[in-house]
């Protein structure tokens, strides 16, 4: 599972449009 992946995602989600 890569959850923790997404939610590095999720949290940098705010520098990507």
């Amino acid at each position: 599972v890569h959850l923790e992946y997404f939610a590095a995602i999720r949290r940098h989600a705010l520098y990507l449009p």
